[in-house]
């Protein structure tokens, strides 16, 4: 028997999928996690894992360039969506991620500063510019 959040999720996924196909979220948002051979970041050779964001979640700026909302974003359901720890991988000893936003102001480096999940449709961030240039 599914539930309610079974049956509205794909919904309200296709929706968000109308959205970005219309143009509406232009800025593609990807999670990087970076794991490292020697068990500590930087040391030893690095695995690099994407994850996409499709469909392209909204996104606003909140102070300039330094804070970006991101969502409304789906939570997982059967058919699609994203769980709390595909956006936020776990912090374990070598490993690092960080969220990469592609758009008109080109590709930038973000930490995820906070993650609300208190609604039971949608899934928001709030990301933070990472200030240093260099790849990771």
């Amino acid at each position: 028997m599914s539930t309610l959040s079974d049956d509205v999720l794909p919904v309200i996924d296709f929706g968000w999928s109308l959205v970005d196909e219309l143009g509406f979220s232009p800025n593609s948002i990807t999670v990087r996690t970076r794991t490292w051979s020697g068990g500590e970041v930087q040391l030893g050779t690095p695995t690099v894992t994407d994850l996409v964001l499709v469909p392209n979640p909204p996104t606003k700026e909140l102070n300039g360039d330094k804070l970006l909302s991101v969502g409304p974003i789906t939570p997982t359901h059967p058919t699609g969506g994203y769980s709390y720890s595909q956006l936020r991988p776990s912090d374990t000893a070598g490993t690092e991620y960080y969220y990469l936003v592609s758009g008109s102001n080109g590709v930038n480096a973000f930490a995820l500063r906070s993650i609300d999940t208190t609604e039971s449709f949608e899934i928001m961030l709030v990301l933070e510019a990472l200030e240093r240039r260099l790849p990771f």
